[in-house]
């Protein structure tokens, strides 16, 4: 129990310093990492952090799956998140043979693309077997009914946004992989993002508890990815430069806060 509290801790405080660096970099702090260019540190250190975080993720996912019987309902949950997280994790590994070698650079589109890619409907089939097995067990998830209108008003109003986000890059002129990939990876972050709200709406009274706690985390995780995804692509389309830390950050938050989630779900587990 102290040791999965200490590793909670220490994720935190890795996630903090991450964020603190970038943030330094935004307000024009200088880096002083002899021999290395400030924009070229910034790229190798979230990558280090990305793939930290991501491999804590996974491994204790997956970890959380062996704890249970081949049976139980909530074993596939835990298997299908860290295969996500997994699959991401070898996405973020691809990129890294780039991002450490003497180009320091991001290519995109990239086989990385595909592991990405891979990760989401993964990522879909953890949280909606999250939900069976905690309505099977008598978790407070609500009813059927309530939970097809929360998820219609979050899918709705997820649809409605993204049509306006999307348009700008829509009709801006660019490749068709590149584009294609632009509109993909927020409209499967709108995937993702209903069933982890569901979840979190079903732990609401639970609010201030460590379930609760944990879900948040995981949907700020999730949020955070589809907030990266959309920076990049405008960035990335409309060719706007000097603002990879901002990107940077928010995936660091999204890998930070979903391996906080798991690693808190892992300390419940524990207890």
């Amino acid at each position: 129990m102290k040791r999965a509290r200490a590793a909670e801790l220490v994720l935190l405080a890795l996630l903090g310093v991450a964020v603190v660096v970038f943030l330094m970099r935004g307000l024009g702090a200088g880096l002083p990492v002899v021999g290395v260019p400030g924009d070229t540190f910034l790229l190798r250190f979230a990558c280090i952090f990305k793939l930290g975080f991501l491999a804590t993720g996974a491994g204790m996912a997956l970890r959380n799956a062996q704890r249970f019987g081949a049976g139980n309902p909530i074993r596939p949950a835990w298997l299908f998140l860290g295969l996500g997280l997994a699959a991401t994790l070898l996405g973020q590994t691809v990129l890294a043979f780039s991002q450490f070698s003497p180009s320091a650079s991001t290519p995109f589109p990239s086989l990385a693309d595909v592991f990405f890619l891979l990760g989401y409907p993964l990522f879909v089939a953890a949280l909606v077997s999250f939900g069976r097995a905690y309505e099977a067990a008598g978790f407070p998830v609500g009813t059927r009914a309530a939970r097809w209108t929360t998820g219609g008003v979050v899918a709705t109003v997820g649809l409605v946004a993204a049509a306006v986000v999307l348009r700008p890059i829509v009709l801006k002129a660019a490749p068709p992989l590149a584009k294609s990939l632009n509109v993909a990876y927020p409209v499967l972050d709108l995937a993702v993002f209903v069933p982890a709200v569901l979840l979190l709406r079903a732990s609401l009274p639970l609010r201030g508890g460590q379930v609760w706690k944990a879900w948040a985390a995981i949907l700020a995780g999730f949020l955070f990815m589809s907030a990266g995804d959309v920076l990049f692509a405008y960035f990335q389309v409309l060719n706007v430069t000097g603002v990879d830390p901002l990107v940077h950050v928010t995936f660091l938050l999204s890998y930070g806060f979903l391996a906080w989630g798991v690693v808190r779900q892992s300390r419940l587990l524990a207890s």
